[in-house]
């Protein structure tokens, strides 16, 4: 079974092209992600796809 990828705060931003700050709104707005026990917020790729389909997110 394959595992799934998942990505930093910081990597999605630059995935994104937004400011790693900003990532944190869509886990705080629309619970999209989650933090692992050191407080790190951790996305996979069905998040990236929520957070491209926010309606929040600029383009």
């Amino acid at each position: 079974m394959k595992e799934e990828a998942i990505y930093s705060s910081m990597e999605v931003g630059i995935m994104l092209g937004i400011q790693q700050q900003s990532i944190a709104k869509y886990y705080r707005n629309y619970g999209i992600g989650w933090k692992d026990r050191f407080n790190n917020l951790l996305f996979t790729e069905k998040d990236i796809e929520e957070i491209k389909a926010t309606d929040g997110r600029r383009r």
